[in-house]
C-alpha cells in the first residue's frame, strides 16, 4: 500500500515539473513529454511508474521500447486470440492480457512513395468487411527519415469492444525485389482507451527502424 502511495506522489511531482506554466498541456506537449520518458526507459502507464526495455526484432531491423511487465504471447494463446492464419509474427501483452502489441513484417510491391496508399487500402478493406467499424483517427508523420502512417478504430472481439491503433512503415525497399513493410498493431479494451491512448501514440512515435536503405 505504501508503494502505491509513494508511486502516486512521484507521478504527481513529475507531472507538475513538466507543466509549462499553469495552463493545461496540449495533446502535442503531453505526447512530446511522454516520448522523452520512453527514451528514458520509464513512463507512467495506467497510473503506475513502469520501466521499459529496448527490444530488437526482425534481425535487429526494428527497435521498440517495451514495458518490462509485458511478455511475449505463447503460441497456443496466439492461435486462440488471433484466429486468422496471418496473425502477427510477434505479440506482446500485459499481465492482465488486456493490452496487445503485435508486429508483422510483410513483403509488398508498393514503393516508399505509396505508404499512404497502402494505409488507406488497409483502412478501406477493414470498413468493407466490417461496416460497423468506426475509424477514429488517421494520419502520418516522419520519425527521423522514416515515414509512418497510422489509423485507429474500434472492433468487436471475444473480450468486448476493442480500441486499435495500426501503424505501418517500411523496413527496407529497393527497385528490384519486393519491399518490406512493418505492420504494428496495438489494442486494448475500448473502456481503457483514454488511459492507454498516450502510450499507444508514444510507442508508435518511438519505434526505430535500423535497416532502411
Amino acid at each position: 500500500m505504501d508503494k502505491v502511495y509513494v508511486d502516486e506522489k512521484i507521478i504527481e511531482i513529475i507531472r507538475k515539473n513538466k507543466e509549462p506554466g499553469n495552463g493545461e498541456e496540449s495533446w502535442e506537449e503531453k505526447l512530446d513529454y511522454f516520448i522523452k520518458d520512453i527514451k528514458n526507459l520509464e513512463i507512467e502507464l495506467e497510473g503506475e511508474l513502469t520501466e521499459l526495455e529496448k527490444i530488437s526484432l526482425f534481425d535487429e531491423g526494428l527497435s521498440a521500447y517495451m514495458p518490462k511487465s509485458f511478455s511475449e504471447m505463447p503460441e497456443f494463446m496466439k492461435k486462440k486470440k488471433y484466429l486468422a492464419e496471418n496473425r502477427p509474427q510477434f505479440i506482446y501483452h500485459n499481465k492482465k492480457k488486456t493490452v496487445n502489441i503485435g508486429f508483422t513484417l510483410a513483403e509488398i510491391d508498393e514503393g516508399k512513395d505509396q505508404l499512404l496508399v497502402l494505409r488507406d487500402g488497409m483502412k478501406d478493406a477493414l470498413v468493407t468487411v466490417h461496416p460497423t467499424t468506426k475509424i477514429y483517427d488517421s494520419g502520418d508523420f516522419f520519425n527521423d527519415e522514416n515515414q509512418v502512417a497510422y489509423y485507429t478504430f474500434n472492433n468487436h472481439a471475444i473480450g468486448g469492444q476493442m480500441f486499435n491503433l495500426i501503424f505501418i512503415t517500411f523496413l527496407e525497399w529497393n527497385t528490384e525485389e519486393k519491399n518490406k513493410v512493418l505492420v504494428c498493431s496495438l489494442n486494448c479494451l475500448k473502456k481503457d482507451m483514454e488511459k492507454l491512448k498516450l502510450f499507444f501514440y508514444g510507442f508508435m512515435n518511438s519505434v526505430e527502424v535500423n535497416s532502411l536503405d
